[in-house]
């Protein structure tokens, strides 16, 4: 983010996350962001959607239609979720 700011890490993010048809891609930048999350270079919350993106069952509950997705380890999903700003 120090190298573009707010707006062209949300960019960049926001990209990624709707690369569905480079999965590989999407899990490169997921990797790449999430040591980023502990330094608040990456919003934890842009972390989640994308890792929830690309993993199943999904981690923090980001993702779903009509019915929501498989969920890994409901009972602490809240916790994650607060985590993460979600």
């Amino acid at each position: 983010m120090a190298q573009v700011g707010q707006d062209g890490a949300d960019a960049a993010w926001l990209l990624a996350q709707h690369a569905d048809k480079d999965p590989a891609f999407q899990r490169s930048v997921a990797e790449a962001m999430k040591p980023l999350v502990a330094t608040g270079q990456v919003k934890a919350s842009s972390y989640a959607y994308l890792w929830d993106r690309t993993n199943e069952p999904q981690h923090y509950g980001t993702l779903g239609r009509w019915e929501p997705r498989a969920v890994e380890m409901p009972e602490t999903l809240d916790e994650r979720r607060a985590r993460m700003g979600l």
